[in-house]
């Protein structure tokens, strides 16, 4: 099977390659350079992720970022939560996104709340009830549309009573 190159290729595999394909298109996107490991976001992005933070609060002991890409909003969030786990269907990206730490300037302790796995957001490798916040921005759409009752169904168990 060839690389795919579009989001085309994605909505038209069967439901077993779908994983796989997103795999492929998404290490494609999130390829590593010193062009994204070295530069905070952009203006806009920060002051999405401010919104963010304000909304979310303080005091919480879990936070999951889905499709968490370079991680940004992943590190942002270390404040507010005892651990922030950031996870991407693409290995390249939660690679980046461990590479870009150095950005944050955060202090070790920090550090050690933050970790970034890659899994599906159609088959989240997690226990049931255990995230405060489930929080994705701009990734739902990246999903087969098959795939999102799934999608939401596994945010909803994973997700505290309440959360």
């Amino acid at each position: 099977m060839t690389k795919p190159t579009s989001y085309d290729d994605l909505l038209n595999a069967p439901p077993a390659s779908r994983k796989k394909i997103a795999e492929d298109l998404y290490d494609q996107h999130h390829e590593i350079r010193p062009g994204k490991i070295d530069r905070l976001p952009a203006k806009r992005r920060l002051e999405r992720i401010a919104i963010y933070k304000s909304i979310i609060g303080h005091g919480h002991q879990s936070i999951l970022e889905l499709g968490c890409g370079p991680g940004d909003l992943t590190y942002a969030l270390v404040d507010r939560a005892e651990k922030i786990i950031g996870t991407d269907i693409s290995a390249n990206a939660v690679e980046l996104a461990s590479l870009r730490k150095k950005l944050w300037s955060l202090r070790d302790d920090q550090i050690k709340k933050i970790k970034f796995k890659q899994m599906s957001a159609v088959q989240l490798d997690f226990p049931d009830a255990i995230f405060d916040w489930a929080v994705s921005t701009s990734m739902i759409e990246h999903l087969h549309p098959d795939d999102v009752d799934i999608h939401l169904s596994e945010v909803r168990r994973v997700l505290k009573a309440g959360g």
